[in-house]
């Protein structure tokens, strides 16, 4: 991460879209793999919140709506974990100056979507910049990785994540993450492992689908029939289960923090198997 020609990182991909979040990182900060290549943050969407991404395309007002209510929610998760992590290492001491929490998503944040539409078409100017340098780092790391390869998660700019499957069938580990399938009929579906992440089920016939281990955050359960499913070890953190029927539904081991209950209430972080 570079802003103003001071260089830090490499940070994880996920805390570069939670500080963009918290407005930590400005769109004008650049990021960069080797130092040598450095392109605008908001040019890279690997990088950006799935939230902001979202916004970029919906036009349907009450979906808008929804997904901001999502962007507002992945803020105050962000930001609880951050405060967090700082009250931990302050033993108890209240946050000062600029660590204090933030009580509204960056106004920065909100508009890079709208501002910015076409993310990833902004070109690379210094492309050839230090090209022989860098060709000759590659082969030495590529020769090194065939002799010591280790497993690692590397920090990665530019990749761009795995696309929605919104028009595959139920299956196990189907990618259906933000994809309406709202009144959907998927009674008995095997959704195992499945990243549906903010997904609209509202109204879905879902009785006895098999939601095992899988990705729900966000995901809305308006009314749908959720009776029998198998929730077991699902991922529900923000789902909205408003009016949903959860008759005989299993939830053990289930996370539903900040999940918004049948009943409308919000459960209580680190919620499991019930809301608290």
């Amino acid at each position: 991460m570079r802003r103003a020609g001071v260089v830090s990182g490499p940070f994880p991909n996920r805390v570069v879209a939670n500080h963009v979040l918290l407005g930590r990182f400005a769109p004008s900060d650049e990021v960069s793999m080797d130092q040598f290549e450095w392109q605008p943050l908001m040019t890279v969407r690997a990088l950006l919140p799935g939230e902001l991404l979202e916004l970029q395309t919906e036009t349907d007002p009450e979906r808008k709506q929804w997904l901001e209510e999502r962007l507002k929610a992945a803020h105050r998760w962000a930001d609880e974990r951050t405060h967090h992590d700082r009250r931990q290492q302050e033993n108890g001491g209240e946050p000062r100056g600029e660590d204090r929490r933030k009580t509204s998503v960056s106004p920065d944040v909100l508009a890079l979507p709208h501002l910015h539409p076409r993310l990833e078409q902004w070109p690379s100017r210094r492309r050839y910049l230090g090209a022989a340098v860098v060709l000759s780092a590659l082969a030495l790391l590529v020769t090194l990785g065939l002799v010591f390869y280790r497993p690692v998660n590397p920090f990665k700019v530019g990749v761009v994540p795995e696309q929605p499957q919104c028009q595959h069938a139920a299956a196990p580990r189907v990618n259906w993450s933000g994809c309406d399938m709202q009144e959907a009929h998927l009674r008995g579906a095997d959704l195992s492992g499945s990243n549906l992440a903010y997904a609209n089920f509202s109204q879905a016939d879902l009785s006895g689908t098999r939601f095992r281990q899988a990705a729900l955050v966000g995901a809305n359960f308006n009314h749908a029939n959720l009776n029998d499913a198998d929730l077991d070890g699902a991922d529900l953190s923000y789902s909205d289960l408003r009016g949903a029927t959860l008759v005989a539904a299993s939830l053990k081991g289930a996370m539903l923090d900040r999940a918004i209950w049948q009943d409308g209430r919000e459960c209580a972080a680190g919620s499991r198997g019930q809301c608290r």
